[in-house]
């Protein structure tokens, strides 16, 4: 999944992390993983995965928003085209070619980091329809018959639709499977100075609970100012895995004050793809971007943009607290990968 909001300019530190070097023992270890679970090895059990993906017929979605908006009926279908995996790496990439309504054919891609996947439940279409519109991701719909594997409690992406519920169960229990395995597998770490991996991940997870939370309000050039509060909740260091796991709230408000519906993500940050940090404003990211130019931001927040796979935001009140934190951020980055730059934080 990508996610990012509206944040700016580089302002204090930009902080570059290149991965592919060698990595060596560090005598600062993290905790020892929980023992691999018994049976087939992950080579297999993704083969198994894949034959089963690429032989799972998809159904074509159909959903249909309520008649009081004004939202047309959308058709929607995804058909796996090829699987990819990289046991090595704990990932697993599915391709597809995807169709909506009556346009054209278009590539869409998705890949997961085997050692994030906690969960993988089997719904139905209209039960994850209805999970995101709990998460504030989408609005009531109907949707056509049909099964959805739930990753971590987030029903997407569309590839992991089934007409069938006991080949969706079969991909499932295959999903938990690969992920009790990864996250079994022993974390090898560079060797650098400083503080430990646990020491920088549970100093990162008690500044994102105590300090990435804010509330302030934008006024655009044209247009009605509004309210926004964002603030990351539940963050957990799993030195095992070198990552973050975290929920991430936003709500905007109207001009009379009333929060419009909360979204709610859910998040894992792996430290060994992160390879840029920088620490931004508000008002000038959204014209960098193209988007409506800001006219002010009050008060003033600082955003923690970090770049991997994928891209992640962080919003504090103080400069000073962003930087300490993309400096810690960039020591696990060393520790779990590699990195150009050594920056105390």
């Amino acid at each position: 999944m990508r996610k990012i909001r509206s944040c700016g300019r580089l302002l204090l530190v930009a902080i570059f992390v290149t991965p592919g070097a060698t990595l060596l023992c560090a005598q600062n270890v993290p905790p020892p993983p929980k023992p691999a679970p018994d049976g087939p090895s992950l080579v297999e059990t993704l083969e198994s995965l894949k034959q089963t993906l690429l032989s799972s017929a998809v159904p074509a979605v159909i959903k249909t928003y309520p008649p009081d908006t004004t939202f047309p009926p959308i058709s929607k279908g995804i058909r796996i085209v090829g699987v990819k995996n990289d046991p090595d790496n704990c990932r697993l990439g599915i391709d597809g070619s995807q169709v909506v309504n009556d346009t054209p054919p278009k590539p869409w891609g998705v890949a997961y980091d085997l050692e994030t996947i906690d969960t993988a439940e089997v719904m139905t279409l209209q039960e994850g329809q209805d999970l995101l519109v709990t998460h504030g991701l989408d609005g009531p719909a109907k949707l056509s018959d049909g099964y959805v594997i739930v990753i971590d409690d987030m029903p997407w992406p569309f590839p992991l639709s089934f007409s069938n519920k006991d080949t969706a169960i079969r991909a499932a229990q295959l999903f938990r499977r690969a992920g009790e395995i990864c996250r079994a597998r022993p974390v090898r770490l560079n060797a650098t100075g400083g503080p430990s991996l646990s020491e920088t991940l549970l100093f990162i997870q008690q500044k994102l609970n105590e300090e990435a939370s804010v509330v302030y309000e934008i006024q655009p050039q044209h247009g009605n100012s509004s309210r926004v509060s964002s603030r990351v909740a539940n963050a957990e260091a799993q030195p095992t895995s070198c990552q973050i796991r975290y929920k991430d709230f936003e709500i905007t408000y109207d001009m009379q004050g009333n929060p419009r519906t909360p979204r709610e993500y859910n998040f894992h940050l792996l430290f060994r793809y992160v390879r840029k940090l920088e620490v931004v404003d508000e008002q000038t990211f959204a014209a960098r971007l193209g988007g409506p130019i800001i006219s002010a931001v009050t008060p003033n927040v600082y955003c923690l943009v970090v770049t991997g796979d994928d891209e992640y935001d962080f919003y504090f009140r103080d400069a000073e607290m962003a930087d300490r934190v993309a400096k810690a951020m960039n020591h696990a980055a060393e520790l779990c990968g590699s990195s150009k730059t050594k920056e105390p934080f």
